[in-house]
C-alpha cells in the first residue's frame, strides 16, 4: 500500500478542523475527528512540514533535495497570498505534496514562533539543513551525485572555525548545511551561564542568535533528527529557535528506546499536543498495554488511537518491503542474509571473564537487595558494571584501568549508605555562572561512559571526568528540579556551569609556550638522571590483559569473504575504541586496506575516508564505531556488514545495516553479528529478541 501522507496545517482530518464550526450564542465549538466531540479549547495549530521517516537506504537525502527544488519559495518581493498547486509529478504521501509552498500563510499564522523584533529577520528563499558533522560532505555530495545540472542548487557549508558570519550573505544560498554542535555553539546555552536541566522548552534569551537564528528561512530540516530527543539540552533548544515557514524532521527512526523520544522533535515542528511531556505518560501506558497483549486496538484506551491518529496526519513513511498498489515492489534491492556468530572464549580468557563477572555481579546485589526504586535511580552506575565485561568481550588490548570494577567500590559504597539512612545531600545555591577556563584535551581514544563511545563535543567535570556534552546535559536535565547533581560515575556533586571544554590547538599552544621556561629545569634534570642511568634498559609494563578470541575470528571472516569474492568490502562496527586500535594493527599486518572514522574525527578526514572506502578498491575494511558513524553515511561499495558487538537499541543495528544495504546497492548483503557465548553479550542479544516479538523493540 501507499505509504502514510504528511498533514501540513489544521486541514481536513486533522485533530482540529476549521471546516466543522460551530457557533452557538455565547461560543464558538470546534468538531475534533480524532477525540470525536464538540469542544470550546483553542485549535492547536499543526506543523507546516512533519516527519520524513522513510526508512533507512530509501533516499531522505534525495527525496529532500527533490522538495526543494519541485517546491521552491515564492520570490520574497511577492507575497503570494494563495498557495500554489502541487508540484507536477508529487505524489500522495510524498513530501512534495504534503508542503504548502507558500510564505505568507505561516508567517501570519504564529508557526515562526515567539520573535522579540521579527522585523530585524533576514528573509531567505534557502534550506537549512542540519545534520551530524560525518554528513556534512555527504550533503554537498550527493547534491552533485543526483543533480543533472550541479549548479542549480547554490550550497554552502556551514561549518568550521572560519565560518561566514554574516546573515545577509548566508540567505542568498538555496541550501545552506550546518552541524548540530555548530549551531549550539552559536546559539550558546550554557556557555552562556544558561542551566538546560532549568531552562524552558522555548528558549527566548537567544531567540535571535546569529547569524542562523537572525534569517527566515524557507524551510527548516533536520537530518537523523532523533538526535534533538531531549527536548532541553542546548542543540534541541538552538534547533526550535530557528526561524523558518517550513519544518521537516528526517530520520529512519524517530523513535529509538521510547515514545518520549518525539518530544524534543515535536518541539521544533511546533506541533501540539506532542511537544508536552505530560502528553506522553498516557500514551507510553496504552502502547504497552497494546503491545503486551499483541493486540493494537483502541481496547486499552482512546489515546493509543489518537496517537496514531494524529502521527498519520504528519508522517511521510514507507519501507524497503512495501508494495504499490498493482502489487510491484516499491523498492528491488538485493538480498539480505543475515547471522549470528557465536564467539567461545579460550580457558584464559573465560577465568578473567568468571572474575569480572562475580565481582559485578556481587556489587550488584547490593543496589538489587534495597528494592526496584534503587536500581531505578542508579541504572547508570549499574549499567557501568556490565562496561569491563563488554570491553573484555570485545577484546583489544586493555588497561587495569579498563577491566576496573572497583574504581568506584568506595563511591557506590557510600552511595548506598546514604540510601539507607534516608539521607540526600542537596546542592549549594549556584554562584554566578563564570567562564570556565578550557582544560588540557582527553587522552586519545578516550570514551565516553555514558554513551560507551568515542567522545562527543567533550566535557569535564571538577572531578575530571570526561563525558559527551550531550550525555552529561541529558543525565542533568533528567533530574527533579532540587534534585542534586552529580558525576554520573563518582557521585561527586557538580556544577552544569562548572563543566569545561577541552583547550583548542592554539590554547594548547600557548599553555606550552608559557610553561617552557618552568620545564627547562624539569628536563634538564631528567637529562642528567637519565644519563646516569644509560645504561639500565626500562622494561614496558604489559598490558593487562589481551583479549583476541572475537577478533580472530573476525580475520577468519575477513578471509572467507576475500577468498570467495576479491572485490568484497566490509565494514565493521565497535562501540570501543580499544578494539577498534588493535584491528587497525592486524589488519596492516595482515595486508588489509582500511579507513577509519569516529566521533571526534574532522570533517575532512571523515570525507576523505569516506571517499577512498567507496572509490578505492584496495580498500577492503572500514572501522566504523557503531553511534558515531551508524546515520545517514552511504557506503554501498560493501556488501558485508560485522557488527562485533550486541546493541541493547536494535535500532542502532538497523542503522549500521543501513549504510551498505540501501538505495544504490547492487550485490547481496551478508550481515554477521558476533557474540561471545555464556557471556553478557549472549542475554542482550536474547533481550533485544524477547523485546522484538513482544512488539516491544
Amino acid at each position: 500500500g501507499a505509504g502514510a501522507g504528511a498533514g501540513a496545517g489544521a486541514g481536513a482530518g486533522a485533530p482540529f478542523d476549521p471546516k466543522t464550526r460551530y457557533k452557538t450564542n455565547t461560543k464558538d465549538l470546534w468538531y475534533s475527528p480524532i477525540f470525536q466531540r464538540l469542544t470550546d479549547m483553542e485549535p492547536p495549530k499543526m506543523p507546516a512540514g512533519g516527519f520524513c521517516a522513510e526508512e533507512m537506504g530509501l533516499g531522505k537525502t534525495v527525496e529532500l533535495l527533490s522538495l526543494v527544488l519541485c517546491n521552491p519559495a515564492p520570490p520574497l518581493e511577492s507575497p503570494s497570498p494563495s498557495p500554489p498547486p502541487a508540484a507536477p509529478g508529487a505524489a500522495a504521501g510524498s513530501a512534495a505534496a504534503a508542503e504548502p509552498a507558500t510564505t505568507s500563510t505561516y508567517l501570519s499564522s504564529g508557526i515562526t514562533g515567539k520573535c522579540r523584533d521579527p522585523s530585524k529577520l533576514v528573509k531567505s528563499r534557502a534550506t537549512l539543513v542540519v545534520c551530524a558533522v560525518s554528513l556534512v560532505g555527504q550533503w554537498v555530495a550527493e547534491a552533485k551525485a543526483k543533480l543533472a545540472n550541479a549548479d542549480v542548487l547554490n550550497i554552502h557549508m556551514y561549518h568550521g572555525t572560519n565560518r561566514c558570519r554574516d546573515p545577509e550573505k548566508l540567505a542568498k544560498y538555496d541550501l545552506v548545511v550546518t552541524t548540530y554542535a555548530t549551531l549550539a555553539s552559536d546559539y550558546g546555552g550554557k556557555r552562556k551561564g544558561k542551566n538546560a536541566a532549568d531552562a524552558p522548552s522555548t528558549a527566548d534569551d537567544n531567540d535571535l542568535f546569529p547569524p542562523l537564528g537572525q534569517i527566515q528561512w524557507h524551510r527548516v530540516v533536520l537530518d537523523e533528527s532523533h538526535t534533538v530527543k531531549n527536548p532541553r539540552v542546548a542543540h534541541t533548544m538552538a534547533c526550535t529557535a530557528l526561524k523558518s515557514n517550513l519544518r521537516w524532521c528526517m530520520s529512519g527512526t524517530p523513535i529509538n528506546t521510547d515514545v518520549t523520544d518525539l518530544q524534543g522533535q515535536a518541539q521544533f515542528l511546533r506541533f501540539s499536543p506532542l511537544d508536552e511531556k505530560a502528553y506522553y505518560e498516557p500514551v507510553r501506558s496504552a502502547i504497552m498495554a497494546s503491545s503486551s497483549s499483541h493486540s493494537y486496538e483502541p481496547m486499552h484506551g482512546d489515546y493509543y488511537a489518537r496517537f496514531l491518529s494524529i502521527m498519520r496526519r504528519v508522517v511521510v513513511r514507507h519501507s524497503k518491503k512495501q508494495t504499490t498498489a498493482d502489487g510491484s515492489d516499491l523498492l528491488t534491492l538485493p538480498e539480505k542474509d543475515e547471522e549470528e556468530v557465536a564467539v567461545t572464549l579460550p580457558p584464559s580468557e573465560r577465568k578473567k571473564y568468571t572474575e569480572l563477572y562475580t565481582t559485578a555481579k556481587k556489587a550488584y546485589d547490593l543496589f538489587r537487595r534495597q528494592g526496584p526504586e534503587c536500581v531505578a535511580r542508579n541504572y547508570l552506575q549499574i549499567s557501568s558494571l556490565l562496561l569491563p565485561l563488554r570491553r573484555m568481550c570485545s577484546g583489544g588490548t586493555l588497561s587495569e584501568k579498563d577491566l576496573s570494577l572497583d574504581a568506584h567500590a568506595e563511591a557506590r559504597r557510600r552511595r548506598l549508605e546514604e540510601i539507607q539512612s534516608g539521607v540526600s545531600r542537596s546542592p549549594k545555591e549556584k554562584k554566578a555562572a563564570a567562564k570556565v577556563a578550557p582544560v588540557p584535551p582527553p587522552e586519545p581514544g578516550t570514551e565516553c561512559p555514558i554513551c560507551m563511545d568515542a567522545l562527543e563535543n567533550p566535557l569535564r567535570t571538577k572531578c575530571s571526568h570526561w563525558f559527551c556534552e550531550e550525555c552529561i546535559d541529558g543525565v542533568i536535565s533528567s533530574l527533579p528540579p532540587g534534585a542534586a547533581r552529580k558525576c554520573p560515575l563518582c557521585r561527586s556533586l557538580i556544577k552544569p556551569e562548572e563543566l569545561a571544554p577541552p583547550m583548542t590547538d592554539a590554547e594548547m599552544k600557548a599553555a606550552a609556550t608559557a610553561a617552557e621556561r618552568e620545564a627547562a629545569e624539569k628536563e634538564a634534570k631528567k637529562a642528567e638522571k637519565a644519563k646516569a642511568s644509560a645504561t639500565d634498559s626500562e622494561v614496558p609494563r604489559p598490558p593487562a590483559y589481551v583479549g583476541e578470541a572475537k577478533l580472530k575470528c573476525l580475520m577468519d571472516e575477513l578471509k572467507k569473504m576475500q577468498k570467495r569474492d576479491p572485490s568484497s568490502k566490509a565494514l565493521v562496527f565497535s562501540q570501543f575504541t580499544s578494539t577498534i586500535e588493535w584491528l587497525k594493527q592486524r589488519l596492516s599486518e595482515e595486508g588489509y586496506g582500511y579507513r577509519y572514522i569516529n566521533g571526534a574525527m574532522p570533517l575532512r578526514q571523515r570525507a576523505k575516508a569516506i571517499e577512498a572506502f567507496q572509490g578505492d578498491p584496495p580498500t577492503t575494511v572500514f572501522l566504523l564505531s557503531i553511534r558515531a558513524s551508524n546515520c545517514g553515511i552511504n557506503l554501498t561499495a560493501a556488501d558485508h556488514v560485522f557488527i562485533l558487538e550486541p546493541a541493547l537499541n536494535p535500532s542502532l543495528d538497523d542503522q549500521a545495516i543501513g549504510r551498505a544495504w540501501r538505495m544504490g546497492q547492487t550485490r547481496k548483503v551478508t550481515v554477521k553479528r558476533m557474540y561471545v557465548k555464556d557471556s553478557v553479550e549472549e542475554r542482550i542479544l536474547e533481550l533485544v529478541k524477547s523485546r522484538k516479538q513482544d512488539g516491544s523493540g
